[in-house]
């Protein structure tokens, strides 16, 4: 408090937009150099591609896609489903879509 008085009347401190989108973009980058950790490992140990479902606020279903490794757990996406018909065949062309994006993101995979 003494630094921040010893300024004068006429500081004017950062506003909370300042700090508040310094702080994200930090907390932004060290999660992106955890998961990208993670995703490099994928390859090497393996991974499995998790979906969880579940409604919002508003009773739209959603599904979120996370990936497991040896390391962590990564959220992927997650994917407002009302307009799709809840059947087997619809799921299974989902996790396909994430198979297809982690193949992009890690090279290639092969099913274990």
């Amino acid at each position: 408090m003494s630094k921040v008085a010893s300024m004068g009347h006429g500081y004017a401190g950062p506003s909370y937009h300042g700090l508040r989108v310094s702080l994200l973009k930090d907390a932004k980058k060290q999660v992106a150099l955890i998961v990208d950790s993670f995703r490099s490992k994928w390859i090497e140990t393996g991974c499995t591609i998790m979906g969880d479902g579940w409604k919002d606020s508003r009773q739209r279903p959603l599904v979120n896609f996370l990936v497991y490794c040896p390391s962590g757990i990564s959220f992927i996406k997650s994917v407002d489903v009302s307009a799709i018909e809840s059947t087997a065949e619809n799921l299974c062309n989902l996790f396909a879509e994430m198979w297809r994006w982690l193949g992009e993101e890690c090279g290639s995979f092969s099913h274990r």
